[in-house]
């Protein structure tokens, strides 16, 4: 399993726009070339997802990828999807009513976490093809994803927090 970290913005947070106390919505993965030089193609979350919500169980909210803490899953996923031209969007609900995960919410709400990652396979990955942006060493056109959420340090510097709500 690899991971896969990105820069966030935070664009808006308070009740006045309009989400429960508690939601996070965010570009967790974009589909420029990363630091390390892989670009994510479009589609390639498509099977993932489809897999997830046919499960019935809730892709993780992870604090930095530690998935043997029990005290790091912070939450759940409850809408994901890709964004043309963008990348992978999620909605996602903290647990609210634990400290720890209020705390990652607080940061985050004050901006000083701005970063998210993804912990992920990959089942479709090849060499650049002619038309690849500048710098991709490595496409990945197919993932299974794992687990999404915040982290202090990221690979990717143009994802975003969409909004960061609480009443």
């Amino acid at each position: 399993m690899q991971t896969k970290t990105c820069s966030v913005t935070v664009k808006a947070a308070g009740p006045e726009d309009g989400l429960e106390e508690g939601v996070v919505e965010a570009i967790v993965a974009t589909y420029d070339v990363d630091s390390v030089g892989d670009q994510i193609i479009p589609g390639a979350f498509a099977d993932t997802l489809a897999e997830w919500k046919a499960s019935g169980d809730p892709l993780p909210f992870l604090w930095s990828h530690q998935s043997n803490d029990p005290n790091a899953h912070i939450g759940v996923v409850e809408e994901a999807e890709e964004r043309p031209g963008v990348g992978l969007w999620v909605k996602a609900r903290i647990d609210m009513d634990e400290p720890g995960p209020r705390r990652i919410y607080k940061l985050l709400k004050g901006r000083r976490v701005r970063q998210y990652s993804f912990a992920y396979d990959e089942t479709d990955a090849r060499p650049p093809g002619e038309k690849a942006l500048s710098g991709a060493r490595k496409e990945l056109h197919r993932l299974k994803v794992y687990e999404v959420g915040p982290t202090p340090i990221g690979c990717n510097q143009n994802t975003a927090t969409l909004d960061v709500k609480s009443d």
